[in-house]
């Protein structure tokens, strides 16, 4: 079970046998909330605790971060940095890891 606690109010919601919390996280505004879970990450509304999309990620999330714009960063254990549309559940863009190899910097 994971549990929240948002102005006077609880959500809970029971875990799904292999599924293990690594965060949750709110937007900027606060109006939205978003729970990963090994590679799914779930957006919820704050206030009612509904749920609104899914993002299926290729390997465990391990942060996140939301930004203004409607997008949140999400890495994890592919080592890549993918940008999500909370509106679309899209994909807005993706840095991939071999950006990062020590092999490519100036």
């Amino acid at each position: 079970m994971h549990g929240l606690v948002v102005d006077c109010r609880s959500f809970c919601r029971p875990l799904g046998k292999e599924e293990s919390l690594s965060l949750v996280k709110f937007n900027a505004a606060g109006d939205r909330f978003f729970v990963a879970a090994l590679e799914k990450v779930s957006v919820y509304v704050t206030k009612t605790e509904r749920f609104l999309l899914e993002f299926e990620c290729s390997k465990r999330v391990l942060c996140a971060a939301s930004s203004r714009n409607a997008l949140l960063y999400t890495d994890g254990e592919d080592r890549n940095i993918t940008a999500w549309n909370i509106k679309s559940g899209k994909v807005a863009y993706c840095v991939r890891k071999k950006m990062f190899c020590h092999g490519n910097l100036p």
